[in-house]
């Protein structure tokens, strides 16, 4: 009897081994996507800010066409961002596969896996909206990290009308984490709950936008980060803590604004 108790325990031993030892490697793989999402993440928020900083560049050197220029390689566009002061530092991928490039089309600055959206992804693209052209969604496409070019279709973009881009049951199936603008928008409007019910982390609005309505970007907890040109009119709840930000705006103006946990602010 003590024999087979014995025998009995050192099976029930290995068994216990072996679980551990599977619920072990199920761990570290999953701590490994976790850790590499976190990369992805932090290489999307840095490719919004290659893009601030080029909007930046053009404003102070008008006359330049570095960024036009289709000679230039990507590295060299970064430098010469770096070496005039609008980038402390080369922005490199974090992320196992992860590369920064500049798409000379469209103006702007794309990260991995970004998708710049077309009229096939925007299933009513109504290019007489209001007199302008407009992009009415809801979006169809299945990329959570595009960029809206100046044009569609060959049609000038001035409007993003109300639940084109909104997450949920009756709207786009993508939840989105990260919305980029090319360089040459014209942009002038953002219409109700475009962007409700998403998961941007930040976003850099085009200085050609005037207005942004009701609820726009309501429901993304997970803002963190504002830029935003001069004397664009906001209506209510378009982010969260939305009276922190219109006070701080009223006074600040222009520029880069942050979510420190309980209320907007201005970098400076």
């Amino acid at each position: 009897m003590n024999n087979r108790q014995k025998g009995v325990s050192l099976i029930e031993l290995l068994i216990v081994i072996i679980v551990l030892g599977i619920i072990a490697s199920i761990s570290v793989a999953a701590v490994g996507q976790i850790v590499e999402n976190t990369r992805v993440d932090a290489d999307e928020a840095n490719a919004v800010r290659l893009n601030q900083a080029t909007r930046l560049f053009h404003v102070s050197n008008p006359e330049r066409e570095d960024f036009s220029d289709n000679s230039n390689t990507s590295k060299e566009l970064m430098t010469i961002l770096n070496e005039t002061g609008f980038i402390d530092k080369m922005v490199e991928p974090q992320a196992k596969d992860g590369e920064y490039s500049w798409d000379f089309d469209n103006q702007v600055w794309l990260y991995s896996g970004q998708y710049v959206l077309s009229g096939d992804a925007v299933s009513d693209f109504d290019p007489n909206f209001f007199g302008g052209n407009a992009i009415e969604g809801p979006y169809s496409g299945s990329q959570d990290d595009i960029v809206i070019p100046d044009i569609i279709d060959g049609n000038e973009i001035y409007d993003i009308y109300q639940d084109a881009f909104r997450f949920g049951d009756e709207y786009s199936q993508t939840q989105l984490k990260a919305v980029s603008f090319t360089q040459n928008s014209s942009l002038t409007q953002i219409h109700a709950r475009a962007f409700k019910d998403n998961a941007i982390t930040s976003i850099s609005f085009p200085q050609s936008l005037e207005r942004i309505d009701y609820g726009a970007f309501l429901g993304n907890d997970t803002l963190t980060s504002i830029s935003i040109g001069d004397s664009v009119e906001l209506e209510s709840d378009v982010f969260r803590g939305m009276d922190s930000f219109k006070d701080v705006y009223e006074t600040g103006g222009a520029g880069n604004y942050y979510w420190d946990g309980s209320e907007w602010l201005k970098q400076q």
